[in-house]
């Protein structure tokens, strides 16, 4: 027997809603980490009787509630390309983002966004000049830190501004990062190098995937690493494992050719590993360095220097 100063109606309600959570509660849910993708865990959510899972922390804390709505708008994700303009050297899944600006200093490759964006692409030698100069324009001061960043950029992708692709901008930029960082450019250059060179002891597929860049050009698909040393005996001495590793590449990826740029910046000159179609290997006119190798005398550069050469055979080739 219940006895209560309510109607039926209204003691019916508050009956169901003294219920304990515990006796409520479907505990044969298995909750979501916020760490887990969308993409792994879409079948759950959808086979869940309410059509939604909580999401707990490591500790078992509720963090929130995921339910299938949740999945029917788009990604609330908005990005800035940095030092690249080219959907296949971007994030995975980045077409399904909104992209708001590009600051870049390569090539331009084919690229559509869904809302106009501010778009700066300047030829200079490091995306760092371009960031540096916007400080400068928009009058906002470089903390010390900052500038010391920046004049590192710089300096890696210029190669101590003796690359091909350095600008007076480029030597401008440094000049001024270098003031407010009070740093000498040729003493943080040497240990920039010396620290880039530490790359040979890695792993092959690391020491490839590093900087490694993925070219579209006719429908064929190609990629190029680069590396900067100071002697390039310790990395030629593993040809034989840097050769397997893009071939490797090559054949799981479907590529025309998938190459390593080994750049020597003491002698200023490059050996190129390419690992790609036989016929398509003997149209490059670089003098050959022993078995899958090249040797491009002067030449630092792959933006500027290799990569036009390349995709110009390319575009014969196909």
């Amino acid at each position: 027997m219940l006895i209560s100063p309510f109607d039926t109606s209204s003691t019916s309600l508050l009956t169901i809603y003294s219920t304990p959570v515990r006796v409520m509660g479907d505990e044969s849910l298995t909750p979501l980490k916020g760490s887990d993708y969308i993409r792994d865990i879409r079948d759950s959510l959808l086979d869940s009787p309410p059509r939604s899972l909580p999401v707990v922390d490591d500790e078992g804390h509720i963090q929130g509630i995921l339910s299938q709505s949740s999945l029917i708008g788009d990604p609330n994700i908005q990005l800035i390309l940095v030092d690249h303009n080219e959907l296949s050297q971007a994030v995975e899944g980045v077409e399904n983002f909104q992209i708001l600006e590009i600051l870049d200093h390569h090539r331009l490759a084919p690229l559509t966004t869904r809302t106009p964006v501010t778009f700066i692409n300047k030829p200079v030698g490091a995306t760092s000049t371009i960031i540096s100069g916007l400080f400068q324009e928009g009058r906002i001061p470089l903390r010390r830190e900052m500038a010391s960043l920046l004049l590192t950029g710089i300096l890696a992708d210029t190669l101590v501004l003796r690359s091909a692709t350095t600008t007076e901008s480029d030597r401008a930029a440094a000049e001024y990062l270098a003031q407010l960082a009070d740093l000498e450019i040729e003493t943080l250059g040497s240990e920039v190098m010396s620290a880039a060179s530490v790359v040979c002891q890695k792993p092959v597929p690391e020491i490839i995937g590093m900087d490694f860049k993925r070219y579209t050009v006719k429908g064929r698909s190609l990629s190029v690493s680069q590396v900067e040393v100071t002697s390039p005996l310790e990395i030629m001495d593993r040809r034989g494992e840097i050769l397997e590793e893009l071939e490797r590449i090559r054949h799981r990826e479907g590529f025309l050719l998938s190459a390593l740029m080994v750049s020597n910046i003491t002698a200023l000159s490059s050996h190129l590993f390419v690992a790609g179609d036989e016929s398509f290997l003997r149209t490059i006119g670089y003098p050959r360095d022993g078995q899958g190798a090249f040797f491009l005398k002067e030449v630092l550069s792959r933006k500027k220097q290799l990569m036009p050469y390349l995709i110009e055979l390319v575009e014969r080739f196909s």
